[in-house]
C-alpha cells in the first residue's frame, strides 16, 4: 500500500511525501525482490528532481543487484520514467544510468518472447 501512496504523491508533484512513503515501502520489502525493486525505483523518482546523483546511484544499485532478465515490465517502466525525469542532469551517475538503461536487453514474457 505504501508504494501506491508514494506513486500517488509523485503524481501530485509532492516528492517530499513520495520519498517518505517510498522509504517505508523499501523498508518493508525483502531486499532484491520485485517489490524492493519497485519501491527503490519509486524512491529514486522522488529524489530525482532535487538529488539526481543520489537517484541515479539508487537505480544503478538496483541494476547491479537484480539481473536484467528478472526486471519486471513495471520496473522497466519506472526506470524509463526516472531516466526521462533526469534528462537535463549532466553528471556522471546519471550518464551511467542512461547508458545502463539503454543497454538493457528487451523484456521477455514467460514464454520467452520479446515484449519490446
Amino acid at each position: 500500500m505504501t508504494l501506491h501512496e508514494s506513486e500517488a504523491w509523485l503524481a501530485l508533484d509532492r516528492t517530499d511525501r513520495a520519498a517518505i512513503r517510498a522509504e517505508a515501502s523499501v523498508a518493508g520489502c525483502t531486499p532484491y525482490t520485485p517489490g524492493w525493486t519497485a519501491a527503490t525505483l519509486v524512491l529514486a523518482q522522488a529524489e530525482a528532481p532535487t538529488q539526481p546523483g543520489d537517484a541515479a546511484g539508487r537505480a544503478l544499485d538496483v541494476l547491479e543487484r537484480v539481473p536484467a532478465d528478472r526486471l519486471r515490465s513495471t520496473s522497466r517502466d519506472r526506470l524509463r520514467t526516472l531516466v526521462n525525469a533526469m534528462s537535463e542532469a549532466d553528471i556522471a551517475p546519471v550518464r551511467d544510468l542512461r547508458e545502463r538503461a539503454r543497454a538493457l536487453p528487451p523484456h521477455t514474457d514467460i514464454g520467452g518472447r520479446s515484449t519490446a
